[in-house]
């Protein structure tokens, strides 16, 4: 979905663990204005070492990872 939205050159090319996703931003300002976004929205992802981290689970439904990158494509424009 963040390749579709145009998101896809943040995603890190190894996974941080098996169970974590990375997204680096162009910028560090919008990695700040991302996580407050997020948060907002009751999404938790945590910044770390200049990327935002998140822990998708199996049972996360697509509808909700859709949600995901919606309110990301949001903050950052």
């Amino acid at each position: 979905a963040l390749v579709a939205k145009g998101l896809g050159q943040g995603l890190s090319a190894e996974p941080v663990a098996p169970h974590l996703i990375a997204w680096r931003p162009e910028d560090q300002c919008s990695l700040e204005r991302l996580s407050a976004s997020l948060r907002g929205q009751g999404i938790f992802a945590v910044p770390r070492g200049g990327a935002l981290r998140f822990s998708p689970h199996l049972h996360i439904s697509e509808l909700a990872l859709d949600r995901v990158v919606d309110v990301m494509c949001a903050a950052l424009t």
